[in-house]
């Protein structure tokens, strides 16, 4: 489908490992014999640029672009389970739909630092 250096080109637009998985059900559904489907599908993320340059050969990139947005768009609302919070302004009485969310924690580490006093003694000091 493409040349070789198109491809190159191609692939260092659309890597990006957190897609793998997306890229590998695509895979899947063009060419269900390939053989790089069992390798991949242990670690996809690991495998993301090979099963992106076996995609190239087989499908354009506008439909990989296409593939991951609809698998994302499937897992943001399996996510949400499909509920959402119906909002009414009173003045128009125009309902807004949007997603639930979720309070997000915040979590500190606090940091170990080992501070030497001399022969022998250490001392360790903890800062948030």
């Amino acid at each position: 489908m493409y040349s070789f250096k198109e491809k190159s080109r191609i692939l260092k637009e659309l890597l990006n490992p957190a897609f793998g998985e997306s890229d590998l059900s695509l895979l899947r559904r063009l060419s269900p014999e390939d053989s790089l489907i069992a390798t991949a599908q242990v670690s996809p993320s690991r495998n993301a640029e090979a099963v992106l340059f076996r995609l190239l050969d087989l499908t354009t990139r506008e439909e990989i672009r296409l593939n991951r947005r609809n698998l994302e768009q499937n897992s943001t609302e399996a996510e949400n389970g499909g509920d959402s919070v119906v909002e009414v302004t009173e003045t128009s009485g125009e309902q807004r739909t949007s997603p639930k969310t979720g309070e997000k924690k915040s979590s500190r580490k606090s940091k170990s630092t080992r501070i030497s006093g001399g022969k022998g003694s250490v001392k360790t000091k903890t800062s948030k």
